[in-house]
Formats: C-alpha cells, sequence, structure tokens
C-alpha cells in the first residue's frame, strides 16, 4: 500500500439484514451517506481508501436509489446512481483483516457511512474492534454516520467496556426508526442498544441534520448530517499527530492566497491581521516580505504571539486610528463574499478589527467556496452564564447546538457550535442569534462581508472584488 497519508472508508460488507420476525431483506451501505462524503473529501485533496470485512465487495441498499425514498426526485436518485459508480475501491475494497501495522500507523482517520448493514457485521467484526482501539489510542478522528454507529459496538460490552463509553455519540434516532418500513422489524433499536452500552446518546430532529462530537469521535444522525459531520471530519484530521502533510494540496493553496494578499499590503499603513490556519501562512508571509508598515491589530492574542515572534510591531486596537486593510481567513465563502467564520474560536474579535478597516481580504482554498452558507458549523461566543439559556433558543430557530468542549475563548466565554440553521438569509439570520440575551457575537459574516475574495486553487489565485 502507497505510504502517503489516507482516509479509510469503512464500509459494510452485509448483503442481508435478518429481521426480528426472521425474515430477511436486501441491505448495504446507504447511497448519500457514502457519495457526500466522499466527494468532500476529494475535492480537499485527502486519499481515500474503501475498505469493508474480508475484503467483500459491498452492496448498495437499492432502498437508497428509490426516488420513493428521496421524496419523490427522479434526478436525485439518477444523480447518486452515477456518482456511486465513480468512486473508486467499491469493487476491489481492501481487507480490513488483513491491514497490517504500517496500514495503521498510515491511516490518519476513518469515516464509517451508515445503511442497515453495519447493524449485521461491522458492529461485531473483530477487525473493527482492532482498527477502533488503534485510532482512540492514537488520537486519530472516528467520523460515524447514521447506522455506521453500530460500529462503536464492535469495541466491547457488558464486563469488556469499550473505549467509548461515556462518550457522546448520535445515531439514526429510535424516533426516525419508527417512521420506517422496517417499524417494529427492526433487529434492534440502535439508540436503545447504544444506552444501554453505556453510550451518552444525542438525538436531533427527526431527519433534520444533527451531529455530536467529543473529542475524536464524530458523529451523524442521518443522510441530511452528512455533509456537516464531513466538514467537522476534515477540521480534526488536520489536527491528527500523523498529520504530516496528505492535505499538503490544501495547505499550498492556502499559502498562495495568503502570499497573493501582501500586494494590498503598503509600507506605512495599520494593518488588521485575522486568525487560523491560512492567516498563518499570511504571518509567515508578513515575516519574509519586512514591509515597512507603521504595525499590525491582531484578532487573536494567537494572532498577537505569532505577529511578535516574526519580530512584527502590535498595535492596540484602542490606540489605533484608520486600518486600511484587514486579512483573515473563512470557513466558508459564498458568491456574496458573505462568510462563516469562527472556526478557531476568535469570531468577535475578528468581526470587530474586520469593521473598523477600510478594506476585508479574505483569504481561502478554494474548498472554503461555496454555493450558499451553512454546511460548516456554525459558532457562537456566548457568556458561560447565559450558555443553556443561549442554546434553547438557538433550537428555536432551528438550530442543534454543542458546546465546543475544552474552549474558552480569549474574551472568558464559550462556543456554541450550531448546525441546522436555515441560512437562505445570512443577515437575517445574523441579526437574530445577536438579538439572543447572552450572545456576544456569532460567525455569520453578512453585515461586514468581505470586500475581496483571495482563493488559491491548483490554477493559481482566483481574485473577486465585491
Amino acid at each position: 500500500m502507497n505510504t502517503q497519508p489516507f482516509v479509510l472508508i469503512l464500509l459494510s460488507a452485509a448483503q442481508r439484514l435478518r429481521l426480528n420476525d426472521g425474515t430477511e431483506v436486501t441491505t448495504g451501505f446507504w447511497a448519500e451517506e457514502l457519495v457526500v462524503p466522499w466527494q468532500i473529501l476529494r475535492k480537499a485533496g485527502w486519499r481515500l481508501q474503501v475498505v469493508t470485512p474480508g475484503g467483500v465487495p459491498p452492496l448498495i441498499d437499492p432502498e437508497s436509489l428509490d426516488p420513493s425514498t428521496l421524496g419523490g426526485d427522479h434526478s436525485r436518485a439518477a444523480y447518486l446512481c452515477d456518482a456511486v459508480r465513480q468512486i473508486t475501491g467499491l469493487r476491489t475494497p481492501l481487507d480490513l483483516d488483513a491491514l497490517t501495522g504500517k496500514d495503521l500507523d498510515t491511516l490518519i482517520g476513518v469515516f464509517i457511512p451508515g445503511g442497515n448493514g453495519p447493524l449485521m457485521d461491522l458492529c461485531q467484526a473483530p477487525g473493527v474492534d482492532r482498527l477502533l482501539r488503534h485510532c482512540v489510542a492514537a488520537a486519530k478522528p472516528i467520523a460515524t454516520l447514521c447506522h455506521g454507529t453500530a460500529a462503536l459496538l464492535a469495541t466491547g460490552g457488558g464486563a469488556d467496556r469499550s473505549p467509548f463509553c461515556g462518550q457522546r455519540v448520535t445515531c439514526f434516532s429510535a424516533a426516525e426508526e419508527s417512521a420506517t418500513p422496517l417499524a417494529g422489524r427492526w433487529p434492534y433499536t440502535l439508540e436503545k442498544r447504544l444506552r444501554q452500552e453505556g453510550f451518552r446518546v444525542s438525538t436531533g430532529a427527526p431527519w433534520q441534520s444533527h451531529i455530536a462530537t467529543d473529542n475524536f469521535i464524530l458523529s451523524g444522525q442521518n443522510p441530511a448530517s452528512a455533509a456537516t459531520l464531513t466538514h467537522v471530519f476534515i477540521e480534526r484530521l488536520t489536527s491528527t499527530p500523523t498529520y504530516k502533510g496528505n492535505n499538503m494540496n490544501a495547505d499550498a493553496l492556502k499559502k498562495m492566497a495568503a502570499e497573493a494578499a501582501l500586494r494590498y499590503i503598503q509600507p506605512g499603513m495599520v494593518v488588521g491581521v485575522g486568525t487560523g490556519s491560512t492567516t498563518n501562512f499570511f504571518i509567515a508571509a508578513l515575516g519574509a516580505a519586512k514591509i515597512h508598515v507603521d504595525g499590525y491589530v491582531a484578532s487573536s492574542i494567537a494572532t498577537e504571539n505569532r505577529l511578535k515572534a516574526q519580530g512584527l510591531n502590535v498595535l492596540d486596537l484602542n490606540a489605533t486610528g484608520d486600518i486600511p486593510v484587514y486579512v483573515d481567513g473563512a470557513d466558508e465563502a459564498d458568491p456574496h463574499f458573505r462568510l462563516i467564520k469562527g472556526g478557531g474560536g476568535a469570531l468577535t474579535r475578528e468581526k470587530i478589527v474586520a469593521s473598523a478597516a477600510r478594506l476585508f481580504i479574505c483569504i481561502a482554498d478554494v474548498s472554503k467556496d461555496k454555493p450558499m452558507l451553512g454546511k460548516f458549523p456554525l459558532p457562537v461566543e456566548v457568556i458561560p452564564f447565559a450558555r443553556s439559556f443561549v442554546a434553547r433558543q438557538l433550537v428555536k430557530l432551528g438550530g442543534s447546538p454543542t458546546l465546543r468542549n475544552g474552549v474558552t475563548t480569549d474574551n472568558g466565554n464559550v462556543i456554541l457550535d450550531v448546525t441546522g440553521l436555515d441560512l437562505s438569509d445570512p443577515l437575517r439570520m445574523e441579526e437574530s442569534i445577536n438579538a439572543i440575551p447572552g450572545v456576544l457575537d456569532n460567525g455569520i459574516f453578512a453585515h461586514r462581508r468581505a470586500d475581496v475574495m483571495l482563493f488559491g486553487s491548483a490554477d493559481g489565485v482566483i481574485e473577486r472584488k465585491a
């Protein structure tokens, strides 16, 4: 096997689902739950490998391509069918049981799509136990989607406690199972089984996007959760010890965009600097360029420290007048220059400095260029005293908030990451969230949009101006 780091896509090899009345139905993996993460991961530059127990070619669940299952959308069914055909490795998957120690060391994370098949084999396969225990020991992210969460059951039960016991997960809910044609006939209710084994199960509204995160264990409730779960998974991938540059393409694109922003920096000006992985490349470029500016206004303590480490002069915003240019990254950007930011937790100070600047230059790799906002979880900075109240109000707005564990902002507050919000009108949602008492700010940048977008791409830097 190639020694370049890769993401393992673990699929069920089961082809029949044995029901509790003794009958069987055809099963396999769920098309959308493979296609969506596969496409997002490939676009982000990750190398993917399909693996199944025994190396058996996986079967697609025919129900997942039935237009009636997709709300009567025949075009969606045809699209998914064609997309599955284009996925390499489905006909010749790796054998899970034949993975070597070197293979395990080289993999950087595991993504487990659902379908009903995992209820039959992944829940009890020894190879799954070995794989997931390796990931736990090496702090590599594991993402499970829908019934794919059944794979966690393979790591023990009863007296042999799973290393995942007590961790927060989600799965296809009991409410959703009861609304399917198999209601009352499932081999077992996954939500109930997980609770019995000691997992803390979190479920959202049926058929709506809902994810649960607990350190490096990530899970999505249903097919609607696939995109959000994958984006969070990608964020976790880049923080693993195994990460040596599998995402070097993305890093190179970030660096390209960051260096392109230097042409907007002129001697004698004050420059605002954002926070995050792409901005870190910009700071390094500033240090090398040695442009004689008056100084830099940092949007976070982390950025301030990086600027000082480069020998650059850092100014206090309160002692600064005009800021001609602010440079920062984004987690998502739409065609109208509206952004989602705050993956690094500095969203409030970023918005303040961006608002104080005359020109906002947003730098990113091209994977952040989206037709509309909303796939990336929206960060909301909240006063700790109001956390539970704010979370309830966010649910009323249609969101599913999750506390970002172990994170305290530079302002002494907490972050709620919110999925499931309707961001078809980002400006209105930004205002609605900020009107909740206890919210300091949120990561929608619709009032203060970017003025210039610089996307690093394989074809060079794409520049767009508002």
